[in-house]
């Protein structure tokens, strides 16, 4: 699971997602340039940052539409400033981030359905399910 805790320091809310279905994308933010000399040699730059900071991506699938709303709600209140992120490795890393996905790009994949082989019965109420990414830029002070 994926804990995020906003702001930083002073924990207000909490907000808890579920493992990335496709893993995670972490990177450093670095540029590669090209360059060609007079005689036709190539040369590759690598100019890398100054700070430790990496970008973090998660990407979710199936998530229900309550805690799509929830993650929404957290995004509005703490994009721009620092969060507190307990990612889903082993042991799990603490991340002193920042959330940097705003808007948020919810995609509605389908609807759910409960169990017992797809009868669905008048009263049940069906809800949607979605896929969505959260891009963070920040540190990790340690793990938990």
């Amino acid at each position: 699971m994926i804990r995020l805790e906003g702001p930083y320091g002073t924990v207000q809310r909490i907000s808890i997602l579920p493992n990335p279905r496709f893993a995670d994308e972490e990177s450093i933010d670095a540029t590669t340039s090209l360059r060609r000399a007079m005689d036709n040699t190539v040369y590759t730059y690598n100019k890398r940052p100054d700070t430790l900071e990496k970008v973090v991506t998660f990407t979710f699938a199936g998530v229900g539409r309550g805690k799509m709303l929830e993650v929404i709600e957290f995004i509005e209140l703490y994009t721009g400033g620092f969060i507190r992120l307990i990612d889903h490795k082993t042991p799990p890393r603490v991340w002193k981030a920042i959330l940097e996905t705003n808007p948020a790009d919810f995609t509605t994949a389908s609807r759910s359905f409960p169990c017992g082989g797809g009868k669905i019965k008048p009263s049940v109420s069906r809800d949607e399910v979605g896929d969505f990414t959260l891009r963070f830029i920040g540190l990790v002070v340690g793990t938990e």
